[in-house]
C-alpha cells in the first residue's frame, strides 16, 4: 500500500486537503471546504494514473451551498508518437 502524505491549507473560511501517494509522487485528492452551517460547500476530487499519466479525475460536490452543480467524470488519453528523433 502508498505511503500519503496529507498537507493541510486553511485560509480564513476555507479549509484544503492534499493527499499526495508518496510512492508515485502523484496527487491523489483534494478535499476542500468552505462555510459552514446553513451555507457549507465542499469539493471532493480524486484521481487515478496510469504509468505517471492521468488517466481519470472524479469531482464531486456536496453541501447546501453546492446548489445545483453537478459531479464530474473526466477521462483523459493519450497518443504515442513512434517518431524517431534524429540530430540536425
Amino acid at each position: 500500500m502508498p505511503v500519503a502524505k496529507i498537507v493541510t491549507l486553511r485560509l480564513t473560511i476555507e479549509q484544503s486537503n492534499y493527499v499526495y501517494d508518496t510512492s508515485a509522487g502523484e496527487l491523489d485528492s483534494v478535499v476542500t471546504r468552505r462555510g459552514n452551517g446553513a451555507s457549507q460547500f465542499e469539493m471532493k476530487e480524486r484521481n487515478k494514473y496510469h504509468s505517471g499519466l492521468l488517466k481519470e479525475r472524479k469531482v464531486r460536490f456536496t453541501g447546501s451551498a453546492a446548489g445545483d452543480m453537478d459531479n464530474a467524470l473526466f477521462r483523459y488519453g493519450y497518443e504515442v508518437c513512434n517518431a524517431i528523433l534524429r540530430p540536425l
